[in-house]
């Protein structure tokens, strides 16, 4: 969680400010302190990306390099602003006064980019948080297992404020309310909210089913030969049985085939192999792909079919895997043994 969490803080603080804002303007600080008008709109660009940043982490995604231009919007919006800043300071609060009158306000493009901006990182949440779920059903084991009840809550949160921010700006262009301070609360009491309940949310975080495996096995008492004993008939039953052509291959049939408890089975290929279960079976997969992908039969199957007949679901779990464990792309790698 180290390096998950950095990321909703940024998008918490990133709120807090936005609120400190609404004070600084709502109790006139803004006279007194003319340099910070209009300094931190482009935050708002910052609270969609870090939210969906700290979900692509929280499922265990990496971070790329492509992903620093999220942040692109907030630069751009800075850029636009600056001319403002360099502004006399009596001229910018005029600026700004007359921004607000009820008389000549009409929403700005900008509130609604903030929204629609938002709306879009909540959305690619969704989709990232569901691409996550079905990898793990696919692919990992009862270690590494993710709260995904959780992470939904958070989307949940961050659809609520789009929505409560775009009907908002909707009913005063329509004029049904009048712009003003009696009404910009509503979104600065929203985003508050937004802070409390996904702080609670990260707090009250509890493991779902299946994460007491390390509970489980400070108590199994297994000795170091019994793991060893386990990996080996677990490995055996494996390449010997060429269980793992079958995809929809579990932790629990390799138990109930064993007749060994599928805790003492994680934990003795944790201790012993240091990865897991789903881990040790793709390795099989990926070797035993290695040693057939040349062979005269295969030749006329495309890759992806050769995939599927030695236990891969789909091709980007496949591609991820084999790089992951060959140090080679599928096409690379045949390159190589053709060379």
């Amino acid at each position: 969680m180290k390096i998950r969490r950095p990321f909703l803080g940024i998008a918490l603080a990133a709120i807090s400010l936005l609120i400190l804002v609404y004070m600084y303007e709502h109790y006139g600080w803004f006279y007194d302190y003319p340099q910070f008008i209009w300094a931190f709109p482009p935050v708002w660009y910052v609270i969609g990306p870090a939210f969906y940043l700290f979900i692509k982490r929280h499922i265990g995604r990496r971070l790329e390099r492509i992903d620093w231009f999220h942040l692109f919007p907030f630069v751009v919006f800075y850029i636009y602003l600056f001319p403002f800043y360099l502004r006399p300071a009596q001229e910018r609060i005029h600026t700004f006064i007359n921004f607000w009158e009820p008389e000549v306000y009409t929403i700005d493009p900008h509130h609604y980019l903030y929204q629609l901006h938002f709306l879009f990182y909540a959305m690619l949440s969704l989709r990232i948080l569901r691409s996550g779920q079905k990898e793990l059903k696919e692919f990992s084991s009862d270690s590494n297992i993710i709260n995904y009840e959780y992470i939904g809550k958070v989307i949940q949160l961050m659809l609520i404020f789009c929505f409560v921010g775009l009907i908002y700006y909707l009913l005063v262009d329509l004029k049904v309310i009048v712009p003003g301070w009696n009404y910009s609360p509503i979104i600065y009491i929203t985003l508050s909210m937004l802070i409390h309940l996904t702080t609670y949310y990260s707090w009250s975080e509890k493991p779902i089913e299946g994460t007491d495996t390390i509970e489980k096995y400070i108590s199994s008492g297994l000795t170091d030969a019994r793991m060893s004993e386990i990996v080996d008939q677990v490995v055996l039953h494996i390449a010997k049985e060429s269980v793992y052509k079958n995809a929809d291959l579990r932790l629990k049939d390799v138990s109930n085939e064993l007749r060994i408890p599928s805790h003492h089975i994680s934990q003795s290929i944790n201790h012993k192999l240091n990865q897991s279960f789903f881990d040790l079976v793709n390795t099989h997969r990926v070797e035993a792909l290695k040693a057939n992908i040349g062979k005269e039969e295969y030749k006329h199957l495309t890759l992806v079919a050769v995939a599927e007949e030695f236990g891969f679901k789909s091709s980007s779990s496949f591609f991820r895997i084999f790089k992951k464990i060959a140090g080679l792309t599928p096409k690379e790698y045949l390159k190589s043994i053709n060379e």
